[in-house]
Order: C-alpha cells, then sequence, then structure tokens
C-alpha cells in the first residue's frame, strides 16, 4: 500500500536526506504499487535537485503516462532516453509505453531499432519480452520471457509491477 511504501522510503530519506536515489525511491514505491499520481511530486522534487538524473526522469514519465498525463509523459521519457544516451532498458521502456498510449507504428519503429542494437550490444531480454507485451504479441512476450530465464535476466524481479497498467497480466494472472 502506499502508507507502508512511505514509511519505508521515509526511512531511506531519513537517513540520508540528500541523496537523489532515495529521494526517487518515494516515487518507484509509490509507482510500484499503482499509486502513480502520488509518485509525481517527490518525483519532480528529484529532478528540482538534479535536472540531470536519467533515472529520476524516466520514473517520472512512467507516472505521468500512468496517471493519464500522456503526452508530458512521453516527452520525460524521451528526455529521459536522451540524457541517459540511448540506453537500450530505457529505449525499451520508451517503446512499451508508445504502445500503450496507442502510438503502435512508433513502438515498433523503437523494437526494430533495438533487434538491430541487439546484434552488437547487449538488450535485456526482459526488455523485448516488455516490448512484445505492449504490443499485445502474447507468443512473442513468452518467448522473450523464456529466454529471459535462461539468460538470468534480473528484470524479471519486476514481472509482476513492471511498466504502465502491468502488460504481463495477460500470462501472470
Amino acid at each position: 500500500s502506499p502508507k507502508e511504501v512511505d514509511a519505508m522510503t521515509s526511512i531511506a530519506v531519513r537517513l540520508e536526506p540528500f541523496s537523489i536515489i532515495a529521494q526517487a525511491l518515494v516515487g518507484w514505491g509509490r509507482l510500484g504499487v499503482g499509486a502513480a499520481a502520488a509518485a509525481i511530486a517527490p518525483l519532480r522534487h528529484v529532478l528540482e535537485l538534479e535536472p540531470r538524473f536519467s533515472v529520476g526522469r524516466w520514473l517520472l514519465g512512467q507516472a505521468l503516462v500512468s496517471s493519464g498525463a500522456t503526452d508530458e509523459g512521453l516527452a520525460e521519457l524521451r528526455r529521459a532516453v536522451e540524457q541517459s544516451n540511448q540506453l537500450g532498458w530505457m529505449v525499451a521502456k520508451l517503446g512499451c509505453a508508445l504502445a500503450h498510449a496507442g502510438k503502435v507504428e512508433e513502438a515498433r519503429g523503437v523494437l526494430a531499432e533495438l533487434t538491430r542494437r541487439a546484434e552488437t550490444e547487449y538488450v535485456p531480454s526482459f526488455q523485448f519480452a516488455s516490448m512484445h507485451a505492449y504490443l499485445g504479441n502474447e507468443a512473442s512476450a513468452c518467448a522473450w520471457l523464456e529466454r529471459a530465464i535462461e539468460d538470468g535476466d534480473p528484470g524479471l524481479a519486476f514481472l509482476r509491477i513492471d511498466g504502465i497498467d502491468h502488460p504481463f497480466a495477460i500470462i501472470t494472472d
């Protein structure tokens, strides 16, 4: 629940009041329990402290999209991708948000880009599974999840809480 998350994350903030990671945990925790709207203010605060913190910007983008502020959220996600120097998992999360927002062709373009990139760099299997789940490709999502298991992909820890509207509900419920 949001109250339990706030109780736990407030300890981190109290112990490390100047840590942007501790501050971001407040928003991430709220986002993780489905309280996206309540995550926005603490994540905006994180970016006031450090505007170049791409993970904080990514979390804010996720919270905004989840709360229905899709255009603003996508803009934040795009900025996070740029700030992270096109980090593969962050590009994938942008693609997931695009698919969620109904921008399917653009999301497919992101998936194609990640597929090309995977030929020369590591792109986690779980991210491919997420993109396929958001695009409604259940069989492909399952195949990529199996590969993520074989790879020992740490993203699997987020299977039930990852993303906007939990794309793996078709598989895990």
